[in-house]
Formats: C-alpha cells, sequence, structure tokens
C-alpha cells in the first residue's frame, strides 16, 4: 500500500520515539517535499523547544531511510489529500482536522495509536 507521511505523524512519532518506518515496513513510502520543508522550519524556528527537538530527529531519521519523494505545491494538508486520492494512497497523520478532511474526501486515513500501532482511523 501506498502511505503518505504527513508532518504531525513525524513530530508524533519523533516525541514518542516510535519508528514510523519500522511500523510501515513493506508498504510504499512517501514523503512530500512540503513536508519536508515543515520540518525543517519547525526544526530552527519553532518557538516550543520539544517540537523542534522532535523534527530534528525527525529529520535525521528520515535521512537514514529510504522512501520515495513528490513534488508538491500550495497548501500541505491540501495537496495531499488531492495526491492521496488521485493516487489511491492512505495517509499517516495524528492531526484531528486533516483525518476529517481527508476522510470527507473518501481518502483512507492512518494514525499511529497507542503509541505502538498504526491503524485505520474512522
Amino acid at each position: 500500500m501506498k502511505v503518505i507521511i504527513d508532518t504531525n505523524a513525524f513530530v508524533y512519532a519523533a516525541e514518542n520515539k516510535i519508528d514510523i518506518f519500522a511500523l510501515l515496513k513493506g508498504d510504499d513510502i512517501i514523503i512530500p517535499n512540503l513536508v519536508l520543508e515543515e520540518l525543517r522550519v519547525l526544526a530552527k524556528h519553532t518557538i516550543k523547544a520539544s517540537d523542534r527537538k522532535a523534527a530534528s530527529l525527525a529529520l535525521k531519521i528520515i535521512e537514514n531511510h529510504s522512501f520515495n519523494t513528490i513534488e508538491l505545491s500550495g497548501s500541505t494538508d491540501k495537496a495531499i489529500g488531492e495526491f492521496a486520492k488521485k493516487e489511491g494512497a492512505a495517509v499517516l497523520t495524528n492531526d484531528l482536522e486533516l483525518k476529517k478532511g481527508l476522510a470527507k474526501g473518501n481518502v483512507r486515513v492512518l494514525h499511529i495509536r497507542q503509541k505502538k500501532y498504526i491503524e485505520h482511523w474512522a
């Protein structure tokens, strides 16, 4: 299955020491350029120190794994939703607003539960 990982999922996973690459082993992991850009901005400019640290850790983890990148433009959430719908991909996020919007658009939504499971969100 194709799985697009959102910025929120990376930050959540880093904060909670979750290896999402291991949890998604066997899936085709896709990371949009917009997500990488958001992580870079968070790592340098966000006010909350824990978010800066989590974003920096997420970027380091990403550097050590294989995945596909896609070039998107515009609003990150909207671009992810449009791409996921077009490609039949699922989106991994713990962002409630994004989950609701994706579900309304009939996009399969995955989320991290209990800091150790990835499951379908309904």
